[in-house]
């Protein structure tokens, strides 16, 4: 069953806002919940991360909802263990109606990826898994490919964490499965602060990504990819790269995501959203709105928002 979320859009933050694009209403896609009290151990975040290892649950993101926004999100699990994507998904049941969409991290070339991948498909906000690397299971295998053409028969998407992968690889996956949407996070995982990185080579390979009309950009981690801390708020820093992802991309290939609580490392939310809604009003209401939460809808098979 799926659920019709009604949001009213006037929001508590609506007074503090520069203008209507403010008040747009915000599907983010990317956000991370874990508790590091769990027995059996969380192999993500590390323990000697100060900021992020702590219990992180819907509890401690509620406010974040509350005074940005947010009419729904998107949880990301970062664990390979399959009993954190079972967590995941019973964590956030009492709020269904707000956690919409859960992507689970299950390895493609695992011994229980078959298996493990039925027994998701039977809750409806279970909307994809999450490309990540893993020693024991490494990409292009004969078992990985059959993983992920199972995957895109199933109808479930796949997010690409940029490491251990190039884009060219991506494309890769995307020509032998034209019918898996494929969503890259972190801005393509290229360094902002050392401009050399956007180089020719960059370019070339973002547009071959951007010819396979499978493949969507996630609007995610500007804050990390800065490589500066605190990071950089005005959009100018970004100018260069975003300009050249949404020439590629185009405006429905583009979806917001925050990676909070990782943002916290390098500045606060609505910081965040408020650089990323500056980047995009400069290509208008419609774009932005796509950019915001129409476009989250469309990939991940979201419940439509009632706007009021």
């Amino acid at each position: 069953m799926k659920y019709i979320i009604v949001l009213t859009v006037i929001f508590a933050f609506a007074c503090q806002s520069k203008d209507s694009y403010s008040n747009i209403p915000i599907i983010d896609t990317h956000i991370h919940l874990y508790d590091t009290t769990a027995p059996e151990g969380i192999p993500w975040p590390p323990e000697r991360d100060k900021v992020l290892y702590k219990p992180t649950l819907p509890a401690n993101y509620k406010p974040v909802t509350v005074q940005n926004g947010i009419a729904a999100t998107v949880v990301v699990e970062a664990s390979h263990k399959h009993i954190h994507n079972k967590w995941l998904l019973n964590i956030t049941a009492a709020e269904s109606d707000h956690y919409t969409g859960i992507i689970a991290n299950l390895p493609p070339g695992s011994p229980d990826f078959e298996k493990n991948l039925e027994e998701l498909c039977k809750y409806d906000r279970f909307v994809g898994i999450r490309l990540r690397p893993i020693e024991a299971y490494p990409y292009f295998t004969e078992k990985f490919w059959r993983d992920i053409t199972l995957l895109a028969k199933k109808g479930k998407t796949l997010d690409v964490l940029m490491k251990g992968i190039n884009l060219k690889q991506v494309c890769e996956i995307a020509q032998k499965n034209p019918d898996l949407k494929i969503i890259i996070n972190s801005l393509t995982g290229v360094s902002l602060k050392n401009k050399k990185s956007l180089n020719a080579d960059w370019r070339l390979q973002v547009q071959e990504c951007a010819s396979y009309k499978n493949i969507y950009l996630k609007f995610s981690g500007f804050f990390g990819r800065s490589g500066m801390n605190p990071a950089p708020l005005s959009p100018d820093y970004y100018k260069e790269c975003v300009a050249h992802l949404i020439s590629a991309f185009g405006e429905d290939r583009l979806i917001y995501g925050s990676n909070w609580p990782v943002i916290n490392k390098f500045g606060n939310y609505q910081d965040y959203k408020e650089l990323v809604i500056d980047i995009c009003r400069q290509y208008g209401q419609k774009f932005t709105e796509k950019v915001f939460y129409r476009n989250a809808i469309e990939f991940y098979g979201l419940p439509q928002l009632k706007l009021l």
